[in-house]
């Protein structure tokens, strides 16, 4: 029975090798099935999925298959893939395990996350302005605290009545202002002694049309 040489020699390279004797020299041929080689595969749920960045595929040119998409879901996984190497049609099946983690995104400075709120929070002593968590500001007598901004306010001084000595039942308003001489202190200073001649007054600070303080009305 005559056999092909050509014929014995693919058939011994698709299936484990084979050796052919030529003169003197002896040729060994064999074929290694298509490989994949992959460090610890994990990432994030927000992320998509690059295989290609944790696994190898061997020889060059090999083609991964996987028979699903791969989860975002956060927990252990696996999936079934296939490698083919597409000159003889041969191929390699196995099963992947991957990790997928939660999310958990940077928080901007002085914030730690909440993972039961799922949010970052500012941390004690600090509030949340504009997206950035500044240091809470202490404000002195006479100021009110003003959360939104985090600033300091004049806060209106009010006296609800009650008998002064000398004190008088006129109704009216004085002006205590910056252009004429007053500053912040020295005008609410001026307003309150003034006020305290009367039965009930309130020192109310003023701003101009940029919202700047330009002095105090006193209502008597």
């Amino acid at each position: 029975m005559k056999v092909n040489l050509a014929f014995c020699l693919v058939c011994c390279i698709v299936l484990t090798g084979c050796t052919k004797q030529e003169g003197n020299s002896e040729m060994t041929v064999k074929y290694r099935a298509p490989r994949m080689y992959c460090t610890k595969i994990s990432y994030y749920s927000n992320e998509t999925p690059e295989i290609h960045k944790y696994c190898t595929l061997q020889p060059e040119g090999a083609l991964l298959t996987l028979e699903d998409e791969l989860s975002d879901e956060v927990g252990t996984h696996t999936v079934n893939y296939t490698v083919s190497d597409g000159e003889y049609n041969n191929f390699t099946v196995g099963t992947l395990s991957y990790e997928v983690l939660k999310y958990i995104p940077a928080c901007p400075t002085n914030a730690t996350y909440n993972e039961n709120n799922e949010r970052c929070e500012c941390n004690d002593g600090y509030v949340s302005i504009h997206g950035a968590c500044e240091l809470k500001v202490t404000c002195d007598s006479g100021y009110k605290y003003n959360q939104s901004t985090n600033t300091c306010e004049i806060q209106p001084i009010i006296n609800p009545g009650g008998s002064q000595p000398g004190g008088s039942n006129n109704h009216g308003s004085e002006y205590f202002m910056f252009t004429s001489g007053y500053d912040i202190d020295t005008a609410y200073q001026a307003c309150v002694i003034r006020g305290k001649q009367f039965n009930s007054y309130s020192c109310v600070p003023l701003k101009n049309d940029e919202g700047l303080y330009i002095g105090y009305r006193l209502d008597y």
